[in-house]
């Protein structure tokens, strides 16, 4: 179930996005990734800050000016293009889905 932390202030500052990794299929979870990358630098929203790939869970943290706002956009971009995703949207980093 898509999850996003609440209350983050308007400041700047980091957006996380983690994902949940099921079975072996990391292209599609790098294609994510890359969906991502590119939705937030075409849109003039932020610059991307670091990824990681790991057993079980992919994240990844954009530099944002604006944190609950970039957070509930990537929430919304996430929900509407990858239904079936399970995420969790925050201003710091979480191992909620790392095995």
């Amino acid at each position: 179930m898509p999850t996003l932390t609440e209350n983050m202030g308007s400041g700047p500052g980091d957006v996380w996005v983690l994902i949940k990794v099921e079975g072996t299929h990391f292209q599609y979870y790098r294609n994510i990734l890359e969906s991502l990358v590119e939705y937030i630098t075409m849109s003039n929203l932020g610059e991307i800050d670091g990824e990681s790939i790991g057993v079980g869970a992919i994240d990844i943290n954009f530099m944002v000016s604006n944190k609950e706002q970039v957070a509930i956009i990537l929430y919304q971009f996430l929900q509407e293009n990858y239904k079936e995703l399970e995420f969790h949207v925050s201003d710091h980093y979480e191992a909620i889905f790392e095995e």
